[in-house]
């Protein structure tokens, strides 16, 4: 029985850190297709600035919405939610034909991402503090240079 709660701890980190890592990767690739969404969506640059700005207004309003949540209902739940939320919305990318379209989805993704962010790192916190002590919890951080380092 502890190898196999060892095993669903360190599952759970893996996905929490994987998921992450595409969700960075995700927040980033704008950056890298600006000039193409610009030629598409027939934007100009404060358009596709605009973007970014929806972006964090969804990400940072909801945020403290989710904290709150997560401390009345399952943590497991919101991230599953966030997670497909956000999921949903970056689907939603490949039938996006004019800008307001990819403004809505650009801040549905920071709503999903905010739910991910504000409670997936207490939740790892708390689920590996009894293995390791903060080892597995030292990954975390490492998310933020994972994209960057693939470009």
């Amino acid at each position: 029985m502890p190898g196999r709660l060892h095993f669903s701890r360190a599952l759970s980190l893996a996905l929490l850190t994987a998921l992450n890592f595409f969700n960075y990767i995700d927040r980033s690739v704008l950056f890298a297709v600006q000039p193409l969404a610009k030629q598409e969506f027939h934007s100009t640059d404060a358009n596709l600035g605009f973007l970014t700005t929806a972006f964090f207004f969804g990400y940072m309003f909801t945020a403290p919405f989710f904290g709150l949540l997560a401390d009345r209902y399952s943590r497991k739940t919101l991230i599953i939610l966030g997670a497909t939320i956000w999921s949903g919305a970056t689907l939603l990318t490949a039938i996006t034909h004019d800008f307001q379209t990819l403004l809505f989805r650009h801040t549905v993704v920071g709503i999903g991402e905010a739910s991910f962010a504000t409670i997936a790192s207490s939740r790892t916190s708390s689920k590996n503090a009894t293995v390791g002590g903060s080892s597995p919890f030292s990954l975390w951080p490492t998310r933020r240079a994972q994209p960057w380092v693939m470009c």
